[in-house]
């Protein structure tokens, strides 16, 4: 007969990483947007994932940091182009 030996509690959290919390409902990034301009890839964005909320943001601006797979941050340069690939989160 085989016994199993109880579990010893984790003392870490289990934590799902972003690509497992996307609702899997579309793309989770695009990199096709960088150089455009900041409202056509919002346009661009919300035309493929019409289900989240895309934020505006200058390079360099402080944010929270929790996740939200609801919410696409597009930070752009000064002179408004898109300078990173936006992402869900």
């Amino acid at each position: 007969m085989y016994i199993q030996e109880p579990q010893q509690p984790s003392k870490f959290k289990n934590v799902d990483t972003p690509a497992k919390m996307s609702s899997g409902s579309g793309k989770s990034s695009w990199p096709e947007v960088v150089g455009l301009p900041a409202e056509a890839a919002k346009q661009k964005i919300l035309a493929d994932r019409p289900d989240v909320q895309v934020v505006v943001l200058p390079v360099g601006s402080f944010v929270t940091t929790e996740f939200n797979p609801k919410r696409v941050r597009v930070f752009i340069n000064p002179a408004g182009d898109v300078a990173q690939v936006p992402k869900i989160g």
